[in-house]
């Protein structure tokens, strides 16, 4: 064989090493820095975690936010909230998303989506309408927490906690915490309230009503919470 054909076979040895590294980069997610943030975070491939969730009504947004911001002040934050950008958000949830960001490079890392809601006649709070932040579960275990704001455009109504981990114990107890903080952190505790319904999505509104009493010694004003 002359010095041509060696060279050839030299060649395609390095093109077919190119290529399969270029596939197992594309596998591995690595080129994706949104698959990135996560699997490092996480610490094993998409492939390995799993996603537990619960919805929760739009009116709860605010009072998510304050348990999942509760949560992060005892365990830490190990990586700052992101955002997801591309694709049709609306129509997939976290985890789908982040598949797809995988197989296809439809999404991509981005910034957080904030929002701002009603806390009261005459407040309101930013919260995070589509972002994801890394922490641990209480074991110590690493996992993301992602908070979704309903999206009617899409058919979404309701908020969405997602916890992402590689072990589902850790995911339920990370969620479940959440929960109780979101229960010691209500918002919506103290405040008079009236609910209604949208003549358009025939969904529960609500609206905050100006305390014009002001509460006796005894009768707490958690206890003011009214329902009309």
């Amino acid at each position: 064989m002359g010095d041509d054909g060696v060279f050839g076979t030299e060649l395609a040895r390095d093109l077919q090493r190119l290529v399969k590294a270029a596939a197992e980069s594309v596998g591995s997610g690595n080129g994706n820095e949104l698959i990135g943030r996560v699997t490092g975070h996480l610490g094993v491939p998409l492939a390995q975690a799993l996603v537990v969730t619960r919805n929760f009504e739009d009116w709860e947004h605010a009072t998510i936010q304050a348990g999942v911001d509760a949560y992060l002040a005892e365990h830490g934050i190990g990586t700052d909230w992101f955002g997801i950008v591309g694709g049709l958000r609306g129509h997939e949830d976290l985890v789908g998303m982040l598949f797809t960001a995988k197989q296809h490079g439809h999404y991509e890392l981005g910034a957080v989506d904030y929002a701002t809601v009603a806390v009261g006649p005459d407040e309101a709070a930013d919260v995070v309408q589509l972002g994801l932040v890394g922490t641990t579960a209480p074991d110590g275990s690493p996992v993301l927490v992602g908070v979704r704001g309903a999206a009617p455009q899409y058919g979404q109504a309701n908020c969405r906690l997602e916890v992402i981990a590689e072990d589902r114990r850790a995911a339920t107890e990370t969620r479940d915490r959440i929960e109780t903080l979101m229960t010691e952190h209500d918002v919506l505790r103290g405040q008079v309230i009236a609910f209604g319904l949208s003549e358009h999505r025939n969904n529960e509104l609500i609206t905050f009503l100006p305390c014009l009493i002001a509460p006796t010694p005894s009768v707490r004003r958690d206890r003011l919470e009214v329902g009309v």
